[in-house]
């Protein structure tokens, strides 16, 4: 076959129904591109794609824009975002915070945890607090203070 540059065939179809399938229906050598005639890849394509099955990617992959997932988005390793993150809904096990975290609305615990140096502007309200707590102020009641100190 020669160089397709005149644009004379439309609908090219290639390979066999039902005998190509699971086989190399086509071979390119050199560069493919779809929708344009300058490929500076091995695979360009100008529009968009429609993958009706799984796509696997191996290596470094670069996503421009924005990327949208209609349902769960799994990652196998870690996940490291360079700006911000912004949360709907957020549960997790062993979530390590590093720096500075500013809660909007609600913080809830549920279970035992161990909170060091953690600042509270604001109210805080808890049904259970365990260790000495003689770092607490702003006790407004004489019963809650004995409960609270043991004392």
């Amino acid at each position: 076959m020669t160089k397709y540059t005149s644009k004379d065939f439309k609908d090219l179809k290639v390979g066999i129904s039902s005998f190509s399938d699971g086989k190399t229906s086509l071979e390119v050598i050199g560069r493919l591109g779809v929708n344009t005639s300058t490929s500076e890849n091995a695979v360009d394509v100008v529009g968009s794609v429609n993958i009706s099955e799984d796509l696997y990617v191996s290596g470094v992959s670069t996503f421009v824009g924005v990327g949208t997932f209609g349902s769960d988005l799994y990652v196998g390793g870690d996940l490291y975002v360079k700006d911000d993150v912004v949360f709907d809904e957020i549960v997790a096990k062993d979530l390590n915070i590093t720096g500075v975290a500013t809660v909007g609305t609600a913080f809830t615990v549920n279970g035992p945890s161990n909170l060091v140096d953690t600042f509270v502007s604001g109210a805080l309200t808890a049904t259970t607090f365990t260790g000495a707590g003689t770092g607490l102020t702003g006790i407004t009641s004489a019963t809650n203070a004995t409960n609270i100190y043991g004392g």
